[in-house]
């Protein structure tokens, strides 16, 4: 037997807000989570278009220095839930311009981590946000 699926798509442009907006924005979707919706972050941990054009590299090079010291600090304060340094990644994590010379890719995760950070079902709080890709193409996205 094969069961109707409703699908309703809402698209939230987070261009604009600042990382501490964007969580709060995540943060007040929780609650629907509850009711069976699934909030999905969609942007790019790594994104330097001007070095994918101008520094090509082979879909297939090794991980570059940089990337690898700056998805190894998202992944650390991630794991920790440290959101405060999150919030002041352009200052704190290494490389972080080189990475994202702009936002716009990157303010989906703190958008994902409000939305996933907690479990309103459980009192423990239990963390629920969840990485599910960690791959990297052409050395540095």
């Amino acid at each position: 037997m094969s069961r109707a699926l409703a699908l309703s798509l809402l698209s939230l442009p987070l261009a604009a807000l600042a990382p501490a907006v964007a969580h709060a924005a995540g943060d007040a979707l929780a609650q629907i989570r509850a009711r069976g919706v699934l909030v999905v972050g969609s942007g790019s941990l790594t994104h330097n278009l001007r070095r994918f054009f101008y520094e090509p590299a082979a879909e297939d090079a090794p991980e570059m220095a940089d990337c690898a010291a700056f998805r190894a600090w998202v992944l650390d304060k991630t794991q920790q839930r440290d959101w405060e340094a999150m919030r002041h990644w352009g200052e704190l994590a290494p490389h972080a311009r080189a990475m994202h010379p702009s936002d716009d890719h990157w303010l989906p995760i703190y958008f994902a981590a409000g939305a996933g950070e907690t479990d309103p079902d459980t009192a423990a709080g239990a963390p629920q946000a969840v990485r599910l890709h960690s791959g990297v193409t052409y050395g540095h996205m």
